[in-house]
């Protein structure tokens, strides 16, 4: 869906790759293709950041802040 707004408004950074990709001498159906496999590769590595920050704060050990005397 991301490549298909890009593409059919003509702005962003998708419009100027399939642009790029089509003058380097790709089809416009290749240029879609490479793009969204692109927006797919940038999405599950956010995902897979997520994962691992969301991994490693379970792991560290839990403190709770000293009390402060009274």
């Amino acid at each position: 869906m991301i490549s298909v707004t890009q593409e059919a408004r003509g702005v962003g950074p998708g419009a100027d790759y399939i642009a790029k990709r089509i003058a380097r001498g790709d089809g416009k159906t290749e240029a879609v293709r490479l793009l969204r496999r692109r927006i797919s590769n940038a999405v599950l590595a956010a995902m897979l950041t997520d994962e691992r920050l969301a991994t490693c704060a379970d792991t560290e050990p839990h403190t709770e802040p000293a009390l402060a005397a009274a």
